[in-house]
């Protein structure tokens, strides 16, 4: 096909003039076509440029007013009655209130413990392309398992997978299978692969930490044609827990945002049932710091 040809090898047709004309007039080079893209180039480099510093100028602003804002909290019964009136003037609104401290403030950390084990799992995938040689997708999770407090080596953990069956890319009305399907089975590879290194490591001395870049809230397209049954998967990993003691965790603020250095604390947003009104639940992670969190009792 003419269209993959050039895809692949465009300056094929710096002859076309040639053989199908009679054009006698020499072709430019590929270096003479690329210095001549040149200027093309630099122009959208520099207003991409401008746009991405206009952005990060934007997310500063916004992020100076977050904090205006945390600052605000440490007034309880304003914001109660900042809550009220938006109850009043909307009776759908949902909302945190705050319950009877201020809600910046900060608690010291409690000591480190002597041992830990620490997991942390990620994934990538190779999207199925319709117009490549061989029609599949990759995903490939791996993970990352560190000792505090002894002299084990970090362990590292990659486990490829290569589908190229018709079931495991076409939905049942015969279409490929969308990008948002493969990040939906991706994170559950990820899941299933936290959650069996982390049983198998559960009499390890010491707390244990395992962490995934999954989203606060998991859910899936309605495009992923097998998504009842990894919702059910889900679902299942994060009900194993609580019954050992695991309790799930978000990191948030700069740690999340990818913004790290020596001093950058660790934000976990920390979310537990209890037959508590409420309880302040306090977790230490090795040399990172955490928040403290409050939560209503589920329901």
């Amino acid at each position: 096909m003419l269209g993959r040809t050039a895809y692949h090898d465009p300056y094929f047709l710096a002859h076309v003039d040639l053989r199908l004309f009679g054009d006698d007039t020499p072709p430019r080079t590929r270096a003479a076509v690329l210095e001549a893209m040149l200027p093309y180039v630099a122009a959208q480099v520099a207003r991409m440029g401008r746009a991405l510093a206009a952005r990060n100028a934007s997310l500063d602003e916004r992020s100076a007013l977050a904090w205006e804002r945390l600052a605000l909290l440490g007034d309880v019964e304003a914001v109660r009655e900042r809550v009220t009136l938006a109850r009043a003037r909307d009776a759908g609104f949902r909302g945190a209130a705050l319950l009877d401290e201020p809600g910046n403030r900060s608690y010291p950390l409690p000591p480190l413990p002597p041992r830990a084990t620490i997991l942390a799992a990620d994934g990538s995938q190779v999207y199925p392309n319709p117009h490549a040689a061989a029609l599949y997708y990759l995903i490939n999770v791996g993970m990352f398992v560190y000792h505090h407090g002894t002299d084990a080596l970090p362990e590292q953990i990659t486990e490829p997978q290569l589908h190229y069956s018709e079931a495991a890319l076409h939905d049942t009305n015969g279409q490929l299978i969308t990008n948002a399907a493969v990040n939906a089975r991706r994170s559950v590879q990820e899941l299933a692969l936290l959650a069996r290194e982390a049983w198998a490591r559960a009499e390890s001395a010491g707390p244990l930490l395992a962490i995934s870049d999954g989203p606060l809230l998991f859910w899936m397209d309605k495009d992923v044609p097998d998504r009842q049954q990894l919702e059910a998967e889900a679902r299942r990993f994060s009900q194993e827990g609580p019954p050992y003691g695991a309790m799930a965790a978000w990191i948030v603020g700069e740690f999340a945002r990818g913004r790290v250095d020596p001093e950058t604390e660790l934000e976990l947003v920390i979310v537990q049932e209890t037959d508590e009104p409420f309880q302040r639940l306090i977790a230490a992670v090795v040399g990172l710091h955490v928040i403290i969190v409050e939560h209503r009792v589920a329901g």
